[in-house]
């Protein structure tokens, strides 16, 4: 069953692709066209909980920052590391369930996920697009994104790269693309719990 979720998310979507579309020529590479599965029972029309341009652009540019350093720019949805992570954004294999159902309407399979760039761009934009309009604030949803809490200060972090490290890094990619939003680095980090819906 498709969702109202979904179908913001897919209207995310093609903004995402625009932005990365842009991203990939600046770097004179090809890039094959996503195709966004469309089903009958889909409305066309506007979500009415729909995010201003505005907003979907934010989350667009944040996530595009998220897959660059994810997969150290190169864009590999097929990735996977040591610990299991999976795609582009390198999602836990313990979240594409419970994630897959909240943003796609069903469940998907790591393998279904790690198969279809669709459904990890669709993924990836619905939870930080959350995390986006409960905070409006690209740190703590770098944050959220990396810890599941939206200290973007912590020291703590997944063995590899403390949470305030992952948010610095990040954000050095929305420097020139989106200013406004770097200037989360001067503010102090919301304390309250990053969505679970």
């Amino acid at each position: 069953m498709i969702t109202r979720q979904t179908a913001g998310c897919v209207a995310l979507l093609a903004v995402i692709s625009s932005c990365a579309d842009s991203q990939t020529k600046q770097k004179g590479t090809v890039r094959s066209e996503v195709s966004v599965p469309l089903t009958a029972e889909q409305p066309r029309q506007r979500d009415e909980r729909a995010r201003s341009r505005y907003d979907n652009e934010n989350i667009a540019f944040i996530v595009a920052a998220t897959e660059s350093l994810e997969t150290n720019r190169r864009l590999n949805y097929a990735a996977q590391n040591a610990i299991g992570a999976s795609g582009f954004t390198q999602i836990m294999p313990d979240n594409i369930p419970e994630w897959s159902r909240q943003c796609l309407g069903r469940e998907i399979s790591v393998a279904e996920f790690r198969a279809s760039s669709t459904w990890q761009k669709l993924i990836t934009s619905c939870k930080e697009g959350r995390y986006w309009d409960q905070y409006h604030n690209a740190c703590a949803v770098l944050a959220c994104w990396h810890s599941g809490k939206p200290n973007y200060l912590s020291k703590g972090g997944d063995g590899s790269i403390t949470t305030e490290e992952y948010v610095r890094k990040t954000i050095l990619f929305l420097r020139d693309k989106r200013p406004e939003l770097v200037k989360c680095l001067e503010i102090k980090p919301p304390t309250e719990a990053c969505s679970v819906k």
